[in-house]
């Protein structure tokens, strides 16, 4: 290391062929911090993308009768939005997790059913890949919504 120092202070820097090699020595860490550039924009538009798929599959699942349709109608709207996108997610292995955690004032306390006013969770997880692969493996996103149907009858 010592003898790298000597050899960096023994070049002039002021000519022609010294000024190519502080260029050399210096496109490695340009072409770096492009490429951590990018793949930092890309992963912004990708967490974009799936939280936009997580709201879109969650309002699907929140108008249905029950929670199998639900689950089938969420998981086919996810893959639809995210068939359309270029930033590198996975459209054929997304994963969409629903889950009902929390009742109206009617649920005895036995369990949360699936009736209008419960509270759901809606998860999407998709496997992502980055233009510098660093960075590549699953992403998710979470959203809570109202459960808007059946409505329930009282008679």
């Amino acid at each position: 290391m010592a003898a790298l120092k000597k050899h960096l202070k023994a070049i002039c820097w002021r000519r022609g062929s010294s000024e190519l090699i502080g260029f050399a020595l210096i496109i490695p860490l340009l072409a770096a911090l492009i490429f951590t550039i990018i793949t930092i924009m890309q992963l912004g538009l990708v967490r974009q993308t799936l939280e936009y798929a997580t709201y879109m599959s969650a309002r699907s699942a929140v108008v249905c009768e029950d929670y199998s349709t639900a689950l089938t109608q969420a998981q086919t709207t996810a893959r639809m939005t995210l068939a359309n996108s270029t930033y590198g997610v996975d459209s054929d292995n997304v994963g969409v997790h629903l889950e009902l955690v929390g009742g109206t004032s009617s649920t005895s306390g036995s369990g949360i059913t699936w009736e209008k006013g419960a509270l759901l969770k809606c998860e999407v997880t998709a496997p992502i890949s980055q233009f510098i692969n660093i960075l590549d493996g699953d992403m998710s996103s979470c959203i809570y919504v109202m459960v808007e149907r059946p409505a329930r009858t009282y008679y």
